[in-house]
């Protein structure tokens, strides 16, 4: 398992942590640990989020059709009534 070691961490910051730690009996390490998991897992929701709203705006300029063909919104709908 690594080790990271941190520097210069503002006192405000530290006392919070240890707030933090007191409150849910954890080692001020474990609640550190808990911190970073828990940023980092929100880091990754908000990627898959971002990436999938990419998605939808991709979908929603995204006709499939020449540019000539139905491209206007009655044109489109005249288009599949007709079907």
């Amino acid at each position: 398992m690594a080790t990271l070691h941190v520097r210069g961490i503002p006192d405000l910051t530290y006392n919070k942590i240890k707030h933090l730690a007191d409150e849910s009996n954890r080692s001020l390490s474990q609640q550190v640990l808990t911190l970073l998991e828990s940023a980092l897992t929100q880091q990754q929701r908000l990627d898959a989020q971002r990436t999938l709203l990419d998605e939808i705006g991709l979908r929603r300029t995204y006709t499939g059709r020449a540019k000539n063909t139905a491209d206007t919104t009655l044109a489109m709908l005249r288009e599949d009534r007709s079907r």
